[in-house]
This record gives structure tokens, C-alpha cells and sequence, in this order.
């Protein structure tokens, strides 16, 4: 048959349905073909034809001379928006995730003796070193960078039925939970320490107090804190609980907690849990500062466009930049010359 005498074939015998992702026959409107190695395929008068193949020929009325590659990787959704004629370089720059991968992106291998993360690309047959990363992450960006500087598809490496705006979005997410986890984990680590550190009663003084700087005057008519006292209310400020402080004191519980409960440690303690406020409060903020600065560095080394444009696409880091742009002003820690949000929609513009 000649590819009009198949066409003609096609549209009497077939009709094209966008829903089913294909041709349905007009006599039970169910769809043509059998399905063999991952795709559809039809018999039509002795010879077997992709069915991918005859929507291309409805369409563009002649059957392809190369490839037809399905955009998304869904070797069945024969929809003619999913379909491009591609030469066997092209089809091979749009693959899909292979089921031996275990990084999640083509391209991206973990490195044993490293313990890195290595990204890698073929170019004309010949592996091309990306670099080695720290995080999956990092070595997904490199690659999805690399795809759009060497002319892959974008959805190469993907795995079936995720566009590069979802595979994408999740990459941020992922890199957002690791800076949460980061800031927790070193804010963690410093509460143990202090813990560890809790000094013995006999090693604090009420200058040590003094030296806090504290706006805290004691009420008139009242017997100034005693050491023990003075102790207490610093660990407890501290963020240690009665418990351990009657742990270390040697105190019981009930006896920690009667001490907290006299008016003028309670007005000590407001003041220290002020001061300690402050100092986390600032602390906290510049560590978050760099963590997400370097969260930005990454999105802008993936090549700009980040497939996230708007508040909506990214409201996490979008409302902490907000939130640390206006406490930086508040506060004068080193605010620059651009604010955070004119930088993070710099480094995401189309």
C-alpha cells in the first residue's frame, strides 16, 4: 500500500480520539492494535504498523522518514502533540529513566570511593565528566544544566509521565527540607553542647550575671537572688528543665521549681530568656542567610530558569527570604544592596 492508499485506509476505517491517546476503530470505537515491546501496533492488510506511526501519517498526510519519538515517554500516548519526527542522534537526547538507574536522573551515579556524587554526559559516544557533589541534588542540576547546553530534550533522563517543571519542583523541595534539616540539626548540636556543658554551681558567680549586660533591676524591698538562685535561673533561661537542673544541683524537682516560682527569680529568668532570644534570634537568621544563599547558588548554576517563576511555585523559600529581608532591616545585620527577592527572581526569569 502507498502511504495515500494508507491514509485513505486510516480515515475511513478510523477516527483520531485525543482522549485515548490514539485511533479507535468506527465500527466499536475501541482503540486499534495490539500492544507489542511497549508500544501499540496495528495488522492492516498483512503488514504491521506502528500505531504512532499512522497518526503521523493522518496528520502530516506521509509516513516519517526517521524516528518518531514520544515527547513524554509514554511509548502510548499516540496524541500528535506527543509526537515528533527526530533523527537517531535526537531520539537517543530524549530517553527515559532507565529502571537500572537508582539516582533517580540519567547521568547521575553515586561515587563509593568518593562518597560523592558524580554527574556525567556522552557526547558523541564519549563520557564527559560533570563534576562530583556532595548531594543527589547537586549532581541532578549539573546534568539537567548539561542537557540544555548540549541540545537534549529536556525531559531526557526523566523518569515516564514526569514533566521537568514537577521533577524539578521536587528538587527544590528536596534542597528546602535540607536546609530545614541543616539549620535544625546545627541548632541540635548546640543545645547538646550547652547541655554538656552546664557549669557546677560552684563555678558560676553573680558577676558572671553582671557581665550579661541585662536591664534588670531587682524589685525595691527585696533580698537580692542568692548564688543558688542565680544559678537556676540562668540554666532554666538556658532552656534546661527542672529536671536536669535538680539532676546537677543535686536538688529534688519540686525544690527547682519553688525557686523558679519566687517573683524575683521569675522577673530574673523574663530577663535572661530576652537576652538568649537575641542572641539565637540573630544567630539563627545568619546561618539561614547563607544556607538559602547557597540554595540560590545552585538553582542559578542549573541555568536560571528553574521552571519556577512566580510566589506560587516556591512559597517556602519565597516567604523566608521575605520574612529574613525584613529582619535584616529591622535589625541592620548586613542587609546588601539588593534585596533577597529582587536576587531570588533575578537568578528564576525566564
Amino acid at each position: 500500500m502507498t502511504a495515500g492508499e494508507l491514509r485513505y485506509y486510516i480515515t475511513k476505517n478510523c477516527y483520531y480520539d485525543e482522549d485515548k491517546k490514539g485511533l479507535c476503530w468506527r465500527k466499536n470505537d475501541k482503540l486499534i492494535g495490539s500492544i507489542s515491546r511497549g508500544y501499540r501496533v496495528v495488522k492492516i492488510k498483512g503488514k504491521t504498523y506502528p500505531v504512532h506511526h499512522l497518526v503521523w501519517l493522518l496528520f502530516h498526510k506521509e509516513l516519517p522518514e526517521q524516528f518518531i519519538d514520544h515527547i513524554n515517554h509514554d511509548r502510548l500516548d499516540n496524541r500528535i502533540t506527543n509526537l515528533r519526527e527526530v533523527t537517531p542522534q535526537e531520539n537517543m537526547r530524549n530517553q527515559s529513566l532507565s529502571k537500572a538507574n537508582t539516582s533517580g536522573f540519567t547521568g547521575v551515579r553515586f561515587h563509593k570511593d568518593s562518597g560523592k556524587y558524580y554527574a556525567y554526559i556522552y557526547i558523541d559516544g564519549f563520557e564527559k565528566s560533570l563534576g562530583y557533589f556532595d548531594t543527589k541534588e547537586e549532581a541532578i542540576l549539573a546534568r539537567i544544566k548539561a542537557n540544555k547546553e548540549y541540545g537534549f530534550h529536556e525531559n531526557h533522563g526523566l523518569p515516564e509521565g514526569v514533566s521537568l517543571e514537577e521533577f524539578q519542583d521536587s528538587v527544590v523541595e528536596s534542597l528546602l527540607e535540607q536546609a530545614a534539616e541543616t539549620i535544625e540539626e546545627k541548632f541540635s548540636d548546640n543545645e547538646e553542647e550547652e547541655e554538656a556543658s552546664l557549669p557546677s554551681i560552684h563555678n558560676i558567680t553573680p558577676v558572671d550575671m553582671d557581665e550579661a549586660n541585662l536591664e534588670y533591676e531587682p524589685p525595691k524591698n527585696t533580698v537580692p537572688l542568692s548564688l543558688e538562685e542565680h544559678y537556676i535561673a540562668e540554666a532554666y533561661a538556658s532552656g534546661f528543665s527542672p529536671q536536669a537542673i535538680a539532676n546537677k544541683t543535686g536538688m529534688s524537682k519540686a525544690e527547682v521549681q519553688r525557686i523558679l516560682n519566687r517573683k524575683q527569680v521569675s522577673e530574673f529568668v523574663n530577663e535572661l530568656i530576652k537576652v538568649q532570644m537575641n542572641v539565637v534570634k540573630e544567630g539563627r537568621l545568619r546561618l539561614m542567610n547563607r544556607i538559602i544563599n547557597d540554595k540560590i547558588a545552585l538553582i542559578e548554576r542549573s541555568g536560571g530558569n528553574f521552571g519556577l517563576h512566580t510566589k506560587k511555585d516556591l512559597p517556602d523559600l519565597l516567604m523566608m527570604l521575605d520574612s529574613m529581608q525584613k529582619e535584616q532591616e529591622k535589625k541592620s545585620l548586613g542587609t546588601t544592596e539588593d534585596t533577597y527577592l529582587t536576587i531570588i527572581n533575578q537568578v528564576l526569569k525566564t
